[in-house]
């Protein structure tokens, strides 16, 4: 009997790392309030370090928990410290997660399924520095997909780690913020679920008392997506050595 490829069999764990994680989100459902609860009752000091790790560590094992864990962190820390909190742990998440991919993919992809797809496999590895920033500063893709995907890439991992460090702010500080603005509409008490949008007059009599902070989120949107725009033009035409 043939021994597997040394490489496909890392590449074969990867796959079942990324399997077990969604089987186990499936499974456990942790009490949000809970957490909440807990984290304001010790101290920014000690609530801060210990928020960092639950999301690296709960977001290693349970994917789904990157939301939850941006309502509980704009609930309990605010849009300032919320953002910076999750803006580390992102950063510690993207080193983990790229370097993982790096490690147990990158080969097997580089001998099995780039040579089939080349054109997607080449560009993919010499996206310009502005298209990444664009990817990581909008949140249309989920960063533990960027970080994946570029880390089964050539990409430097210098680079996409100064894309992480430089374009992560925007997406989490707008995001965290938003949570702020309309904190209202979240509930812990059923998990991460939303409230008030349960009629059309509800709804209305929302915006009539917090128009000011609607216009708020308009303009830090506007500001946020003309920062992207301009990044992303300026270095559009980078290319990696």
């Amino acid at each position: 009997m043939r021994p597997i490829d040394p490489d496909k069999k890392r590449f074969i764990s990867l796959a079942a790392i990324i399997a077990f994680s969604f089987l186990l989100g499936w499974t456990l459902h942790p009490d949000f309030k809970k957490v909440a609860d807990y984290l304001r009752a010790i101290p920014l000091q000690y609530s801060g370090p210990a928020f960092i790790v639950l999301f690296v560590v709960g977001t290693f094992f349970l994917w789904y928990l990157h939301d939850p864990l941006y309502v509980i962190a704009a609930l309990v820390f605010g849009a300032y410290f919320g953002a910076f909190f999750i803006y580390l742990a992102q950063l510690i998440n993207a080193a983990i997660f790229f370097r993982l991919s790096r490690k147990m993919g990158k080969d097997y992809v580089e001998k099995r399924i780039a040579v089939k797809h080349q054109w997607i496999y080449r560009r993919l590895g010499e996206m310009s520095f502005g298209w990444l920033f664009l990817l990581r500063s909008v949140p249309v893709i989920p960063y533990r997909v960027l970080d994946l995907v570029f880390g089964l890439s050539k990409y430097s991992f210098r680079k996409y780690m100064l894309a992480a460090v430089l374009a992560s702010p925007l997406r989490i500080f707008w995001m965290e913020y938003g949570i702020v603005l309309f904190k209202d509409f979240f509930t812990l008490e059923q998990g991460i679920s939303f409230k008030n949008f349960t009629s059309v007059e509800k709804m209305m009599t929302f915006v009539d008392q917090n128009f000011d902070k609607i216009m708020a989120m308009g303009v830090l949107t506007f500001v946020y997506l003309v920062i992207a725009a301009v990044v992303f033009v300026w270095f559009r035409k980078e290319r990696h050595e």
